[in-house]
This record gives C-alpha cells, structure tokens and sequence, in this order.
C-alpha cells in the first residue's frame, strides 16, 4: 500500500529487523538523515498476552542498531521518536508538573501495566541515544520528538494498531471506556514536527 502514496515514485523500501542488526547498514547507507520512528507497542486487543521484554528489547536493542549504523555511515542528523511517556509518570499529569529536557521517567518506581513498560521502553531508547551521541563527542546532530497519544488517518486502513485502535475500541465497544487523563496529536502535525527537526538549520 505505500508504493500507492503520492511522490511513490521516490520511495525505496529495505527490509530490517529492530532486533537483528544486520540489514541496518544497507538502510542507511547513502542516507544523510535519518528518522527512526520503529519501536514496538502494547498489543491493546490482548492485553492477557502482555510480555513487556518483547517491546522494551527491541526497542532499545533496534534503537542501538539504527544508532550504530548511524555513526558508521556519518550521518548528518538522526530524529528520534520518543515519547510524552518518557518524561513523566502517570500521576504526575494532576500534579502541574514542568517537563523540560532534564525529566526522566522514573523506571524503576515499579511500573507494572502494560502502559508503563511502553514508557520504560521509551525512556531506556531515548536515554540510550543520548549517552550515545555524547559519547561518540557528537558525531551527528541529534533531535527527539516526544508525541503523545497518536491519532488521525491510518496509512493501512486494515491493520489499525495503538492509539487509533485504542479510540476505534472505545467506538466500538471492544475496549472499555477509560477513566484517566490523556493528550492526543494528530499524526499528521508529528510527522510534520519530524520534517521540521529533519530539515532545520541547527541554531
């Protein structure tokens, strides 16, 4: 269905696997910049299933392959998609409290749903890129994008996955209706957002 996308003709697919770092070579080879949006999420339609190292491994181990791959073929700059999840707790919503760059979910305050392995997941990639690029003395620019709930048109139509699911299930009766806080952003405005944090002059 993406060879059906407008500018088609401009796009060129490589198989990888977040998991297995071979294939991430081949990705970004040529590249001068690079997005990575990939990470696993909670599987919502089955909840009983819940295995929290098989989104929390792949996504720090893929974002360490992407990040190598990176440094390898010198890249100018990497976006990385982060999220809300990463720098506050739950409860920390009813608190007012100001989020900047130096707030971190705190992983080890015994997290334990499905929801707070997803943010786990997220703050040990996001940390990881960090402590990446520092240690290789900024080898490449670095920009994180920190969405939270997405919603909006689905490129698939037929594999509705996350939070469009989420609110589909709600609609529809699948999921129950949920009493908590929650921010939403259309998807159109993050993959926007991503643009701009590709293509922006760094200040």
């Amino acid at each position: 269905h993406l060879y059906k996308l407008a500018n088609s003709s401009n796009l060129e697919l490589v198989e990888a696997d977040l998991t297995v770092e071979k294939g991430w070579d081949e990705a970004v080879n040529r590249c001068r910049y690079v997005i990575h949006v990939a990470c696993p999420i909670p599987d919502l339609t089955n909840l009983a299933k819940h295995d929290a190292s098989s989104f929390i491994v792949p996504a720090v181990n893929g974002t360490q392959n992407v990040l190598n791959a990176c440094l390898k073929h010198k890249i100018k700059r990497m976006v990385f998609t982060s999220s809300v999840s990463a720098c506050t707790n739950q409860t920390e919503y009813e608190r007012k409290v100001v989020l900047d760059a130096g707030k971190w979910t705190d992983v080890a305050s015994g997290l334990t749903s499905v929801f707070d392995d997803y943010a786990v997941a997220k703050t040990k990639a996001e940390q990881l890129v960090w402590k990446f690029v520092e240690d290789h003395d900024d080898a490449f620019e670095c920009v994180a994008i920190l969405p939270s709930a997405v919603i909006g048109p689905v490129l698939d139509p037929s594999r509705v996955t996350g939070s469009a699911w989420a609110v589909k299930g709600m609609l529809t009766g699948e999921l129950p209706t949920l009493n908590i806080q929650q921010s939403f952003v259309d998807v159109r405005d993050v993959a926007k957002a991503h643009v701009e944090a590709m293509l922006r002059p760094k200040e």
